[in-house]
């Protein structure tokens, strides 16, 4: 099964989630953005799309699943709203 990490970046005036290869610590993947990063966790693929779980120890942050979820599948083009 492929899993893979996620960080979600506040830009001010737009929130940007960025998904990347579980090899990558999301500290790394942080320290390559500008901006705020708010939530941080996994992404696991189900039958109705992606959903965001568990938190980033290297940043200290958590996920927001439903928000994270419900966002990342929107920009994928799973979710019309």
């Amino acid at each position: 099964m492929i899993r893979m990490k996620y960080i979600v970046v506040d830009y001010g005036t737009w929130f940007a989630p960025v998904l990347f290869c579980e090899a990558t610590q999301h500290f790394e993947m942080a320290n390559n953005v500008h901006g705020e990063v708010i939530s941080a966790g996994f992404v696991r693929f189900t039958p109705t799309g992606l959903e965001c779980y568990g938190e980033s120890i290297s940043l200290g942050l958590k996920s927001a699943p439903e928000i994270d979820s419900k966002m990342i599948n929107k920009m994928l083009g799973v979710l019309d709203d």
